[in-house]
C-alpha cells in the first residue's frame, strides 16, 4: 500500500497438522477467544520509503472491515480493543488524514475498495489539486471508501458525474467499475 497501512489479526488456535492423518485437524478443546488492541504505531510504516513519513501523521482514518466502521485516531488515542472468536480474523486499514483547500479546509483520507481484503492496495495515486479537489486512480471494481469531513459538491468517475453517499462520520463512497481497456484503473475526482 502506498497511501496507508494494514494490520490483520487472526485467531487460528485449535487447528494443527496431524502427522498420523496427514491433514489439518481441529482440536475443539483448544478453541478460545483472543483479545488484543491496535493503534497507528503498530503499522510498520518504516518498511517502505513511500510510507515512512506516514508514521508522523497528526491523525488517521481507520477502517475496520468486518464491522464496516470508520474511526478517527491520533497517535495518542486510546487503542482499538477487539476480541476474536476461534477461526476468525479482523483487518484494520490505516490512512493518514491530509488537510487541504483554501478558505474551507477539507480533511481527507483514501481508504480503498471495501470489497477487497487489502482495500487500500487498490489506491494507485492520490493528488490534491487546485485547493478544491482530490484526484485519485483506483485499480479494481467495487465500492470506493474515503474519509472526508466535508461533503463534496460532486464526484466524477472517468470524467462522468457519479452519485455518491456521504455521512456517518465522514464516510464518502462511490462505485467504480473494471475497465479492461484501462487495465482496470478508474479516475475518480471529488470536487469541493
Amino acid at each position: 500500500m502506498q497511501f496507508g497501512g494494514v494490520i490483520g489479526a487472526f485467531n487460528c488456535q485449535g487447528a494443527g497438522w496431524d502427522p498420523a492423518e496427514r491433514r489439518v485437524r481441529g482440536y475443539s478443546q483448544c478453541y478460545k477467544p483472543v483479545s488484543s488492541e491496535v493503534r497507528p504505531a503498530d503499522v510498520e510504516w518504516s518498511q517502505r520509503e513511500e510510507t515512512s513519513a506516514m508514521a508522523d501523521a497528526a491523525s488517521y482514518a481507520v477502517y475496520r472491515c468486518q464491522t464496516e466502521e470508520l474511526l478517527l485516531m491520533t497517535p495518542h488515542s486510546e487503542p482499538i480493543q477487539f476480541t476474536l472468536q476461534p477461526s476468525s480474523f479482523v483487518l484494520f486499514t490505516f490512512a493518514p488524514v491530509t488537510t487541504f483547500g483554501g478558505a474551507a479546509k477539507v480533511r481527507f483520507a483514501p481508504i480503498g475498495l471495501v470489497n477487497l481484503l487489502n482495500c487500500g492496495g487498490a489506491i494507485a495515486d492520490v493528488e490534491y489539486g487546485g485547493g478544491s479537489e482530490v484526484r485519485m486512480k483506483v485499480k479494481g471494481a467495487g465500492r470506493l471508501l474515503v474519509y472526508s469531513d466535508v461533503k463534496p459538491r460532486r464526484s466524477l468517475v472517468d470524467g462522468c458525474e457519479a452519485g455518491f453517499e456521504w455521512g456517518n462520520g465522514g464516510k464518502l463512497m462511490v462505485d467504480v467499475t473494471w475497465k479492461p481497456e484501462k487495465d482496470g484503473v478508474s479516475h475518480v475526482v471529488f470536487c469541493y
